[in-house]
């Protein structure tokens, strides 16, 4: 089988997206499937160190964006990651520098644009070149079998829906990492959502199949689709053989001081909130109790913010943005990670932070709505509780874990272990065939 990935992620780009498309690109020749891989030419910028072997083909396509983009782009990238000292200053820079800054970022927060998710983004300019390329080099070759895109952004399905319709490929295979327009923090700028509602009709309308991370999200798509939806979690990609232990055996011992919980990654503004696990935290260490928090991410001016707010500041630590290896690191030496379920528990959100902490072996302690998909992945794996979604009933459960009066519980082999990454690229792979095989000559 030939199979064609299409993503602006890939390594040695940053990100989960790029290690999610990796694997599956490695496991895939491993299986002697023939790989080849169209994606966007990289910025110094994104690029981080990488390592892994990968014997398929990767091509690497050079596009222009206008110069005003080219620049806004840069004044984006120049702002800092948050330091950790408190000063907005360091943090955004001064005078009109700072304006244009907050209001970039206040725009890219609110709709997505220009951060790959929503429309417009400047991979919108990469399309073409991609669907260029494609159409020359399979002047001297066989259609590819399957086409995969994975999105967001979006564009990566705006080109593989090209190359299958010029008959670059026998059939193709949309995967959303995130949704395009029910996605939940980011929804978009009018009037580019009525163009992104018709090009995402005809995506759906089009593809041979889908993917998507998490049941709820499947049934989004299944429900404006005929193509069948398998749903392919992002998974992770060490295991810690602690994680398929049973934390107790008889009476529970407890967290034990001192206890330092660990949360990683982002949080969205309106969708999640931390202000229950703060509180707690704040009322715990005032009774004495030796608990802090650590937080490492792009989101430590929210949890300050709260922090702050409920006088929980003394007991948070902020360590800002990571690498991926610090992070894992931090996860690994918890007492236990904090997560926090979305605010609509039928939203579907699973970030592969959450596999991540499946994996690392500390309990996971989720706060939040009950009958989210996280709490659902947690009771599924044995690897968290659910502490409540008020501050009052978050500050009882972990009094009772500290106290050891409530048992953590059994972790679940099984389940574990078929969320690893490696064998969830198998299930992609065998999606692949499965559609492949379906496919008109």
């Amino acid at each position: 089988m030939r199979l064609l990935l299409v993503s602006p992620y890939f390594p040695p780009q940053r990100g989960a997206a790029s290690i999610r498309l990796w694997a599956l690109a490695r496991q895939a020749c491993a299986a002697g499937i023939e790989v080849d891989v169209l994606t966007t030419a990289k910025h110094p910028d994104q690029v981080i160190e990488w390592e892994g072997e990968f014997t398929g083909a990767v091509h690497e396509i050079e596009y222009q964006v206008p110069r005003i983009l080219r620049s806004l782009r840069k004044v984006h990238k120049q702002e800092e990651s948050y330091s950790g000292d408190g000063s907005a200053e360091s943090r955004s820079g001064g005078g009109a520098s700072k304006l244009i800054k907050g209001t970039l970022g206040r725009v890219r927060a609110k709709t997505g644009v220009y951060s790959s998710v929503r429309m417009p983004d400047l991979t919108d300019y990469w399309v073409g070149p991609a669907i260029e390329w494609a159409s020359e080099h399979q002047k001297t070759a066989a259609p590819w079998d399957v086409v995969v895109s994975s999105s967001g952004p979006y564009t990566a399905h705006l080109a593989a829906m090209e190359i299958k319709k010029g008959g670059h490929a026998r059939a193709w295979i949309a995967e959303f990492r995130d949704l395009w327009t029910a996605n939940q923090p980011f929804k978009g700028c009018f009037p580019m959502t009525l163009r992104e509602g018709q090009l995402e009709n005809r995506v759906l309308r089009s593809a041979d199949g889908l993917a998507t991370v998490s049941r709820p999200m499947g049934d989004w798509l299944g429900a404006r689709s005929n193509a069948p939806v398998e749903v392919i979690y992002n998974g992770y990609n060490e295991l810690k053989p602690e994680c398929l232990t049973s934390k107790s055996s008889g009476k529970p011992s407890g967290l034990g001081e001192p206890i330092r919980l660990v949360f990683t990654g982002r949080i969205y503004s309106g969708n999640q909130c931390p202000r229950a696990i703060l509180s707690a935290l704040a009322t715990l260490r005032k009774e004495g109790i030796d608990i802090t928090l650590a937080v490492a991410g792009s989101s430590c001016d929210l949890w300050e913010r709260h922090a702050q707010e409920l006088g929980a500041l003394d007991g948070l630590e902020l360590l800002g943005v990571v690498t991926h290896e610090r992070a894992i690191e931090l996860q690994r030496s918890a007492s236990a990670l904090v997560a926090i379920e979305w605010s609509d528990p039928k939203a579907g959100v699973l970030s592969s932070k959450l596999f991540e902490y499946i994996a690392a072996g500390p309990i996971v302690l989720l706060t939040g709505p009950g009958g989210g998909a996280m709490g659902e992945m947690l009771l599924r794996t044995g690897r968290g509780l659910h502490l409540g979604e008020s501050p009052e009933k978050v500050e009882l459960s972990l009094r009772s874990l500290i106290a050891g009066e409530q048992a953590f519980p059994e972790p679940i082999p099984s389940a574990i272990e078929e969320l690893s990454r490696s064998a969830q690229s198998q299930r992609m792979i065998e999606f692949c065939q499965r559609i492949a095989h379906s496919a008109p000559d």
